[in-house]
């Protein structure tokens, strides 16, 4: 195993998600997991400098290529976990920058044909409890969830994936029209390639990751259990993520 380790911003990386890397290196390197100098693309919009990564990843003989966002913070165990759950794709999670606002992790609307640019899959927003609710695999590194779509700010994937997922593997795409839906992102446009190609995304319940907030303060747990009593949901609920 070796990680290929990269940040793609078009922006500074915040001092927050910086210390916070640095841990979870110190981690690999306790267990002795070899990584590649981490490296920053800071070229617009992200699918560029995520498409830039893959590129540069594939001609290494790195195993993984670790993907993180200039406002993600990473608590400790992270990127080990992930790592440890044995997935081609396996993601941390997180919530909206609006702070107590919805998990940035998604399902798709299955009534359109699948990987058609004109006609692409609607996406919204999952809760908790829907989330927590899904057929889940208990192993040591955490509880594993196959979903849709996630948000792209901690991710770990497996060379394999892009020995089966085709380029682009990120693009961005506005709706035709502009439909009541948001633009998607190169998280979505990666979703969508991997559900067309048969690839998985999977997300570690136990790899919940803040989230830098441009108002100020990090959008992490304490948001996450009052959004759970929102939805109904008691303390004894989110043992899978504590």
């Amino acid at each position: 195993m070796k990680l290929f380790i990269a940040h793609p911003s078009g922006r500074g990386i915040n001092p927050y998600t910086h210390n916070s890397l640095l841990y979870n290196l110190w981690e690999l390197g306790y267990n002795r997991i070899p990584i590649v100098d981490p490296k920053s693309y800071d070229e617009y919009p992200l699918s560029r400098a995520r498409n830039n990564i893959v590129e540069d990843f594939k001609k290494t003989d790195c195993t993984h290529v670790v993907m993180y966002d200039d406002d993600s913070i990473l608590p400790k165990g992270t990127l080990l976990r992930l790592l440890s759950s044995g997935k081609p794709i396996t993601s941390g999670w997180y919530m909206s920058r609006k702070g107590h606002g919805g998990l940035v992790v998604f399902s798709r609307h299955e009534d359109k044909e699948l990987g058609n640019p004109n006609d692409f899959n609607m996406y919204k927003p999952i809760g908790i409890r829907e989330l927590i609710s899904k057929p889940s695999e208990k192993t040591e590194a955490g509880t594993l969830v196959t979903v849709d779509g996630i948000g792209l700010g901690c991710i770990v994937i497996e060379r394999s994936v892009f020995e089966k997922v085709e380029y682009p593997w990120f693009a961005e795409w506005t709706p035709v029209l502009q439909r009541d839906s948001h633009p998607f992102g190169e998280d979505l446009w990666f979703a969508e390639r991997c559900a067309l190609f048969g690839v998985d995304i999977t997300v570690n319940l136990k790899c919940f990751v803040g989230h830098w907030a441009s108002q100020g303060g990090v959008i992490g747990s304490e948001h996450l259990k009052r959004r759970a009593l929102d939805e109904g949901l008691m303390p004894e609920d989110l043992t899978a993520i504590e």
